[in-house]
């Protein structure tokens, strides 16, 4: 992936630079543009076709138009542009530390949920690049004792599946999947009978320790077990 600067460590989403296409941009997203010349183009572009994003953009005949006044001949099509965007260092991997250069370090790999001794549910979310080195280093992916004395609740990866007792009424089982998981706690579940991934709730994790919800196993066949976590 592209490398993205960030220029304020301490800041929960500093400011970061990525490409994109120009096919994919919203009308919202070009004040985040980079180069003002290139950001005046897109809008101006945009303008004259009545602020539709699709013919401006999308149409692969008509793209933006990047010229030279000392160079009349001189029209390049603008497909991809530099982008701001905001990041979570923490779910970044420096890659040069005389630049300052990061990069996006990919999916989270697990959510980790912990009771806390006075009794409050925390977590970790562990990137898949933290995950890496941690295995590299022989330290456990998973870290089920984080050294203050609380106590481990389950870990969830993406595909994972929670059971939720009494829902949707008392003695039925209601069975969600792990659809993404957030660097600020929210699990993001779906129906696990749905096949088009429509989200059916996001709770937080303290949330689904409170509705009691657990993970489970599912075999080959169907045969529903509680998770060994």
């Amino acid at each position: 992936s592209a490398s993205l600067g960030i220029p304020r460590e301490s800041s929960v989403n500093a400011a970061g630079m990525t490409r994109k296409p120009v096919a994919e941009l919203t009308a919202k997203q070009l004040g985040d543009v980079r180069d003002k010349g290139i950001r005046r183009i897109l809008e101006d572009h945009l303008k004259a076709h009545g602020g539709d994003v699709k013919k401006a953009f999308q149409d692969a005949d008509n793209p933006p138009i990047l010229g030279n006044k000392k160079d009349p001949k001189f029209r390049r099509p603008i497909r991809r542009v530099r982008l701001y965007v905001d990041l979570d260092p923490a779910l970044m991997v420096r890659l040069n530390t005389e630049t300052g250069a990061w990069a996006k370090s990919g999916d989270n790999h697990h959510m980790a949920v912990y009771e806390t001794p006075a009794g409050k549910i925390d977590f970790e979310v562990v990137s898949r690049a933290e995950a890496n080195r941690r295995h590299r280093a022989g330290e456990p992916v998973i870290r089920r004792d984080r050294g203050d004395g609380g106590r481990f609740v389950m870990s969830l990866c993406l595909g994972d599946m929670l059971a939720f007792p009494d829902d949707p009424e008392p003695g039925a089982t209601a069975y969600r999947v792990v659809q993404s998981l957030w660097s600020a706690g929210q699990i993001v579940l779906c129906d696990h009978r749905t096949a088009n991934g429509a989200v059916w709730s996001r709770p937080s994790s303290s949330k689904v320790v409170e509705l009691c919800a657990y993970k489970v196993a599912v075999d080959r066949i169907g045969r529903v077990r509680r998770a060994r976590d």
